[in-house]
């Protein structure tokens, strides 16, 4: 029997925890003459190797204390830019019914204002 495969709608997706993943260098790059933050992610796949993955940055993240005492308020949120287009990105946690903690991703296009109004409230 094939199990099929989840399909993500778009502006969504599911992040999980990873206790085997360090990250080894931080740092600049530019590409076609836009400056990035990037980081280097020693990991280790199904199979024990040791594997390198470089990771671009777009955007900065924050706990979102309002869901301390809202359940439908997102956990982590804030901007991001992706392919020159802002979005607002939220995060909520979740546990599924076999117990595996997971984080439940949506992401809303927005315009400038509003990216500035949340890069204003980032608390960095």
């Amino acid at each position: 029997m094939e199990t099929k495969k989840y399909e993500y709608k778009n502006n969504e997706g599911s992040l999980w925890p990873e206790t085997n993943c360090t990250v080894v260098d931080k740092g600049i790059i530019k590409i076609e003459d836009k400056e990035h933050y990037a980081s280097i992610i020693k990991y280790k796949n199904k199979d024990g190797t040791s594997k390198l993955e470089l990771a671009i940055s777009i955007g900065l993240l924050r706990i979102n204390e309002e869901a301390e005492n809202n359940t439908s308020a997102p956990n982590i949120k804030g901007g991001i830019t992706w392919k020159d287009k802002k979005y607002g990105f939220a995060c909520w946690r979740n546990i599924s019914t076999s117990g595996v903690e997971w984080k439940r991703i949506k992401l809303k296009e927005t315009d400038e204002k509003e990216q500035e109004q949340e890069d204003e409230e980032q608390p960095f």
